[in-house]
């Protein structure tokens, strides 16, 4: 059996980002001739948008040759009220139908609760007992794995403590894979047992500014670990310029050339910092910085917040800072030991210039 699985979509209007990679899912499941799609909560970003969609999901979520598997996550767990329509392919897995056997395997859904970690042992316990021998299990999840170390960013704008659990909780358990959501920063997998798996796909469209890089689903075959598939969804890319003015590069230039290789789906984060001489480029950091601004059009966001370049004209023709910036072309150090090492000179040599005035 063949299973695509994918979380976190937070959908809220017809046509935009989030709606076309929903489109490109059901595409792609349909082109992999998959058996199931799964999704692990938080289709909807509120319970309001799913009553204002449900309409309009319904025709794509009906007539297709896989069933589409959803439970409820945190944002969207008051959506799936008993008796709404959501299309014909369409089995949501709530607290109280939380299981359905198919053919080839039988699936469990954790809709989210504000279960205490307890009821949550409890749960899984009951639903072990519920497993079949004759065929696989999988759980579909959505909440927090306490075994990862996380960051702000990783479940978009929303705060940790969501359903938490452990991977030693499913040890011992009669499920083979568990399928989770609530994880948007990328694809994460782990083995907990032999041949038992749990997977984050991480969310399929960039949610917010902090989901950077081609966006990623679960497309994977029972019997076999989970696999990340690439998608051309909507996503930010970091663009990050260290401007060495050892180097004599134009920033512009190196600006055009990372732009081009942006992607027509990916909007484009600008950190651009560093040093530089406005007299061999021939522009100050005002106009620097607008030719940047114009550069980039709509092609990048926060551009005055990634904007930290300084000029260097002041400095740059000491003997010292030049005899500096000799040794270290001449030295075999990586990029990140010479930014340093050179931000230690231009600071020093600033103080010298400044410091007793």
């Amino acid at each position: 059996m063949k299973i695509l699985h994918t979380s976190d979509l937070h959908l809220k209007n017809v046509g935009d980002e989030r709606w076309q990679a929903l489109e490109e899912i059901l595409e792609l499941a349909k082109n992999e001739k998959v058996n199931l799609l799964i999704i692990s909560g938080d289709l909807f970003d509120r319970h309001y948008d799913a009553q204002n969609l449900r309409d309009k999901i319904r025709p794509l979520f009906s007539g297709n040759d896989f069933k589409i598997i959803i439970i409820p996550g945190n944002h969207d767990r008051d959506a799936f009220i008993k008796g709404y329509d959501f299309g014909s392919d369409v089995i949501v897995l709530d607290e109280e139908n939380y299981s359905v056997e198919l053919d080839d395997l039988k699936i469990f859904g954790m809709a989210f609760k504000e279960f205490t970690q307890d009821e949550i042992l409890k749960n899984l316990r009951k639903y072990s007992k519920e497993t079949t021998k004759e065929k696989p299990n999988i759980l579909v999840f959505h909440g927090e794995l306490l075994d990862v170390v996380y960051r702000p960013e990783d479940f978009g704008e929303e705060e940790k403590n969501y359903m938490p659990v452990k991977l030693a909780y499913f040890k011992g358990l009669n499920f083979d894979y568990i399928l989770a959501g609530h994880f948007h920063t990328g694809f994460y997998v782990n083995e907990f047992e032999k041949g038992k798996y749990f997977v984050y796909p991480g969310s399929p469209v960039s949610i917010t500014k902090k989901e950077t890089g081609k966006r990623k689903v679960n497309l994977m075959e029972i019997g076999a670990p989970p696999q990340e598939k690439e998608i051309d969804s909507f996503h930010y890319e970091r663009l990050e310029i260290f401007l060495d003015p050892s180097k004599n590069e134009n920033p512009l230039k190196i600006l055009q050339n990372r732009l081009k290789k942006l992607g027509k789906n990916a909007q484009g984060i600008l950190r651009m910092e560093g040093y530089y001489n406005s007299e061999v480029l021939g522009l100050t950091e005002e106009e620097l910085k607008r030719e940047i601004m114009r550069l980039c059009g709509d092609k990048c966001v926060d551009i005055d917040k990634g904007f930290r370049c300084i000029d260097l004209k002041i400095i740059a023709e000491d003997d010292i800072v030049k005899k500096f910036t000799k040794k270290l072309e001449q030295r075999n150090i990586d990029e990140e030991r010479r930014r340093d090492l050179f931000n230690l000179i231009v600071k020093a040599m600033l103080e010298l210039k400044y410091g007793g005035k």
